[in-house]
């Protein structure tokens, strides 16, 4: 019920939205080729579905989006879990986790560009690691805010260590671990939207440069409302498995 409210009411917003941005358009106080009106934007996306341009690039974005989301998640998961099985590989870990964690993803797109060259890989990467990273950091970080007293008692009274991973370690972590997803489906969006626009030549990110060189300001503006609301999506995707989740678990 609360999901079906707070659809109808993001719903609401985007209709007032795209009526203010109508009229104020109409108005022409921005010249219309700066500005052009919603309407204007809603057949240029039309007719870039109508060329199959958008569907192909948006399968395209998805995919990468997909895949190097997924395999960052489950890196970071991964590597998160057999570190705070280990305190010494933990505090190894963490003041790296926690530098490399603040390197903004898209920053390492030039650097990917001459290791992997301007191919596939490229966005994959800059995704994955965007996507680990936090996941990583979350793991580490709030491993080492659980009480030791807790695990010292569950291995005295024979819990082994994938016992403790699975009893106690993840259940505590599971917050941090379901926020960082969360916020990372979107983050992905972004990020191989942004690796997409300086290196590659498909894709959304790509879309919206060749329509920046062809002056197609209606084009960059439906570009941006599908990452927009693509990001939405995932965000909104992750935070209701995160509530069903939580509250299997009786945390919320």
């Amino acid at each position: 019920m609360k999901m079906r409210s707070r659809i109808v009411k993001l719903i609401l917003f985007l209709c007032s939205l795209a009526l203010g941005w109508e009229i104020l358009a109409r108005l022409e106080i921005i010249p219309s080729y700066l500005f052009p009106p919603f309407s204007a934007v809603l057949m240029e996306f039309a007719e870039a579905i109508y060329r199959d341009q958008l569907a192909t690039n948006y399968m395209i974005t998805l995919f990468r989006v997909l895949a190097g989301f997924g395999a960052g998640a489950a890196l970071g998961l991964f590597m998160g879990s057999i570190s705070i099985l280990t305190s010494r590989l933990r505090e190894l870990l963490y003041p790296i986790v926690s530098f490399l964690s603040v390197i903004p993803a898209v920053a390492l797109v030039p650097l990917l560009m001459i290791w992997v060259g301007m191919n596939e890989a490229l966005p994959l990467l800059t995704v994955m690691f965007c996507s680990s990273i936090p996941i990583f950091y979350n793991v580490v970080s709030g491993a080492r805010q659980i009480d030791k007293e807790i695990l010292e008692v569950a291995r005295t009274l024979g819990a082994d260590r994938k016992r403790v991973l699975k009893d106690i370690l993840l259940p505590q972590l599971a917050p941090l671990i379901l926020s960082a997803l969360k916020l990372e489906a979107g983050m992905a969006w972004r990020t191989c939207f942004v690796a997409e626009m300086l290196a590659m030549g498909s894709g959304l990110g790509y879309m919206i440069i060749d329509a920046e060189s062809t002056l197609n300001v209606s084009l960059i503006m439906a570009l941006i409302l599908i990452l927009s609301l693509s990001c939405y999506a995932f965000q909104t995707l992750f935070e209701v498995i995160e509530l069903r989740i939580l509250r299997r678990w009786g945390a919320r």
